[in-house]
């Protein structure tokens, strides 16, 4: 499917897979395309991928998709703008725990410390500087239930808090990997050699579709690996 036959409305929950639904959040920009992709992941366990923007109207269709399941995991692949302020309130209003590596300034690199020290400030999307989480991850650490299991793989350059997210051979990519456009690399919260070794490290994984956190689902991961990274020519 290509971005341009994914039409999804703002509200109306999308069925992707076997318990996989998507839920688009009503904050089309140049920065986030049509709006933010939020998942939601399982029958009766269900665990909301990236929650997305604080709005009322977007909580609602959360609460409504998930119907008789229980939300009991929370899950932000990084803490931009568009992606995590609604964890808390979802959170608040369902007792799940948020996952996530960590404060919107955990993984940056020392270079880009350095530079955020001598006051560099961010741009791209907008930090969440509140967003932290219940639960600490980092790569290789799974989420599992009886339905499903989630492991995740520390993946910055976008941002240094980002995770992707293994699902059997789908992985939920976030920011780092979309098909409507290449990821927005912004220092200090971004730094593109991050970036370029988090590249290499998801065209490690056989997956067979990714699901980004913008766009339509991208049916062929390795020719997307390909575009974000070339592997240098040997010796």
């Amino acid at each position: 499917m290509s971005d341009q036959e994914f039409n999804p409305v703002a509200g109306h929950p999308v069925h992707l897979a076997d318990g996989l639904r998507l839920i688009l959040a009503p904050n089309p920009s140049p920065m986030t395309y049509q709006g933010t992709n939020t998942y939601l992941l399982g029958h009766k366990l269900i665990a909301v991928i990236d929650p997305g923007p604080d709005n009322d109207e977007h909580l609602a269709a959360i609460h409504a998709a998930a119907g008789d399941g229980d939300i009991s995991y929370i899950i932000v692949t990084h803490a931009h703008l568009d992606h995590s302020p609604l964890a808390r309130r979802l959170s608040t209003q369902t007792g799940a725990p948020i996952y996530g590596y960590g404060p919107a300034v955990a993984g940056r690199s020392a270079i880009m410390q350095r530079l955020a020290g001598q006051g560099l400030a961010g741009g791209g999307e907008g930090i969440d500087v509140d967003f932290g989480p219940d639960v600490v991850i980092a790569s290789g650490d799974c989420v599992i239930t009886d339905e499903w299991t989630l492991e995740a793989l520390h993946t910055p350059g976008h941002i240094g808090n980002h995770l992707c997210l293994i699902w059997g051979d789908t992985v939920f990519t976030g920011d780092h990997v979309m098909g409507w456009a290449s990821s927005l690399v912004s220092p200090p919260d971004g730094d593109l050699t991050d970036f370029m070794s988090s590249c290499e490290k998801l065209a490690r994984i056989d997956a067979r579709i990714y699901f980004p956190g913008h766009g339509a689902p991208v049916t062929n991961p390795k020719d997307a690996d390909r575009m974000a990274y070339r592997a240098p020519s040997p010796a």
